[in-house]
């Protein structure tokens, strides 16, 4: 498993999966470098990770041979919250509100009714279609069509002879060395993840409390449905015993709309 690529939309712990891989001996480059350089990259390193989000050079990427293709996945809602916050004070994002001080004296309601203002499904780098578009056009595997294993939230797809394609969930990547070795009998060494957590920085309290005051509008206003249907990702945490999911089955025990109910006390899980 010396070979990366891995394509993601924003805010589902692709950071924190980096910081593994990095503490593990691969070097980093973003896929927005020129393509000589990637290609150069990846020949001259035996451990390459070669990371993107969006503007994805599929001729490119089809060229270099990966062992290991990941993308990650997390509710839709969760990753427009959260993404918000992240830019938030961010002049050149279409949503930027103001400085620190502005965000911290605004009104829940009026932060609120200002993320509700943006169509967030247009955004490319929070888009798990697009996303996976990417991947099929990759790998010609179409996720959608792909079963995927809800209880321990993640799946690994054949790509060729020499390839995989591991879909993860955030709420698995906790289990990613587990993940790793049982597929690869490789023993990725345990690392200490700074998460990119927002209940730890400065908007951490106005976070918490529009989440609390948004996020049932923000479902309702969103067609998440199937996301919640394939992969079985609202607001909640992977349930882990020894360091391996629970054989408690979360999806077929709870209805989504209890699961919705569910989440609303899980909320302080997500990133």
């Amino acid at each position: 498993m010396n070979k990366i690529l891995l394509l993601t939309p924003f805010k589902v712990g692709s950071s924190s999966l980096i910081q593994i891989l990095r503490a593990n001996g691969y070097k980093i480059i973003w896929l927005h470098e020129k393509n000589k350089f990637v290609r150069a990259f990846h020949k001259q390193h035996q451990k390459v990770v070669i990371r993107g989000h969006t503007n994805v050079k599929v001729e490119l990427l089809k060229s270099l041979h990966f062992d290991l293709i990941i993308t990650m996945i997390r509710c839709p809602t969760d990753m427009y919250m959260s993404g918000f916050f992240q830019n938030i004070t961010t002049k050149e994002m279409p949503f930027y509100y103001g400085n620190e001080q502005k965000v911290l004296n605004a009104k829940v309601s009026d932060l609120k009714e200002h993320f509700l203002s943006f169509n967030w499904e247009t955004f490319d780098e929070y888009s798990l279609n697009y996303n996976f578009e990417q991947i099929k056009a990759i790998t010609n595997v179409n996720i959608w069509n792909e079963p995927f294993n809800k209880e321990k939230g993640f799946s690994y797809y054949k790509v060729n002879n020499n390839s995989n394609l591991l879909v993860l969930s955030l709420n698995a990547l906790k289990n990613i060395h587990h993940i790793i070795y049982k597929q690869y009998k490789i023993s990725l060494r345990h690392t200490n993840i700074v998460n990119n957590i927002g209940q730890v920085k400065w908007y951490a309290k106005v976070y918490k409390e529009f989440k609390k005051e948004t996020t049932s509008e923000v479902e309702k206003q969103y067609n998440i449905e199937k996301v919640i249907d394939h992969f079985d990702i609202l607001h909640k945490p992977l349930l882990i015993t020894n360091g391996q999911s629970s054989n408690y089955d979360f999806n077929s025990a709870l209805s989504i709309k209890k699961r919705r109910a569910y989440g609303k006390f899980l909320m302080d899980f997500n990133i």
